[in-house]
């Protein structure tokens, strides 16, 4: 992303934002390196059921892009998220299809107990470097397309997109569809030595791996 400014007026702070676990901050790098937080947004944390956990994806669009508004006279604005946080949207009108599902979600303890006792857990660590567990994105991105009617319809229209909130925000806010190895390498959907999407990882965990983000530095 990159903020607007005055014409002629040089930028010499850098900006981030912080899109965390229960608030937004926009952070601003002075040239001498202080650090300030510019704006700081909370955002409301859903329990819909025992052991779910959820955010609004509209909600949180809007405090980060609040936040960029706050720095808009940097030089450059980056962008932290929670990492292990996802959600499924429509590729078309870049419309929310679920919530977005908290690292703290527990709702695949059950899918990934039978992938367990199926011995695949050897075969996702193999190829991840990462153990079956439900903090990761991987469980929760196909728990979305089996479950949740307006991601399975999305899905069959060709119009489906899945990842972490990066990925969404990222779209939303800068028309960019996209993702970095930092955050898909937590996914438990990357090949621990291509770095890459795989193929094999995404059909073990019920995840279209045409719906995935482009993975870029």
């Amino acid at each position: 992303m990159s903020g607007s400014g005055t014409p002629g007026v040089t930028r010499s702070a850098f900006g981030a934002i912080d899109q965390g676990t229960t608030s937004t901050r926009a952070v601003r790098l002075e040239p001498d390196g202080r650090l300030d937080t510019v704006l700081q947004l909370g955002h409301t944390m859903h329990r819909p059921a025992p052991g779910r956990v959820e955010m609004d994806a509209r909600e949180l669009a809007r405090n980060v892009r609040a936040c960029a508004e706050a720095l808009a006279d940097v030089r450059a604005l980056a962008l932290a998220n929670q990492g292990e946080s996802c959600l499924a949207w429509d590729a078309r009108s870049g419309e929310p299809l679920s919530p977005v599902v908290s690292w703290q979600d527990g709702r695949t303890v059950d899918s990934l107990a039978r992938m367990t006792a199926d011995g695949l857990a050897p075969e996702v660590l193999a190829r991840s470097g990462l153990p079956l567990d439900p903090y990761f994105s991987a469980a929760k991105l196909g728990w979305l397309l089996a479950e949740l009617p307006a991601v399975t319809a999305a899905h069959a229209a060709g119009r489906l997109r899945l990842g972490t909130s990066d990925a969404f925000l990222l779209d939303t806010l800068a028309g960019r569809f996209a993702t970095d190895p930092a955050t898909t390498s937590r996914t438990g959907l990357t090949n621990l030595q291509s770095g890459d999407w795989d193929e094999t990882l995404c059909a073990l965990f019920g995840v279209p791996i045409e719906t995935l983000p482009p993975i870029l530095p």
